[in-house]
């Protein structure tokens, strides 16, 4: 008798169990194409192999991409070589430096803006 998992009906658990059995059906079928590759095995991609399979599943009668099987896809499937960085400090905000007021420079009124100015009060009263 299996134990159950506290909190978790057993249908979940039997739907989960079921979904990792796919996953590695899956990841086996895809062995031999990444073998083929001239990849380690090592290097399989699970999230790949997914990814093609519901490419192929999704669009079997009206291919996107020429020529898009399994067997083209799945040697593709295989973890980058690229080195992630550390992503520690990408979601920090930088704190805003504000710069404060200066001394204000007052500059003497000429002729034209005087008159302006004494066009606009006799306009607003």
């Amino acid at each position: 008798m299996r134990s159950v998992i506290k909190g978790l009906p057993v249908t979940e658990l039997v739907e989960m169990e079921w979904s990792l059995a796919g996953l590695w059906a899956m990841s086996l079928y895809a062995l031999p194409q990444i073998l083929a590759g001239s990849n380690e095995p090592a290097r399989l991609s699970c999230a790949s192999v997914l990814r093609s399979f519901r490419r192929i599943i999704r669009d079997w009668l009206h291919p996107l991409e020429e020529q898009a099987t399994l067997k083209v896809r799945l040697p593709s499937a295989v973890i980058d070589t690229y080195a992630r960085s550390s992503k520690t400090n990408r979601g920090t905000p930088r704190k805003r430096t504000r710069i404060p007021p200066g001394i204000p420079s007052l500059i003497p009124a000429s002729d034209s803006r005087k008159m302006t100015a004494k066009r606009l009060r006799i306009s607003k009263s």
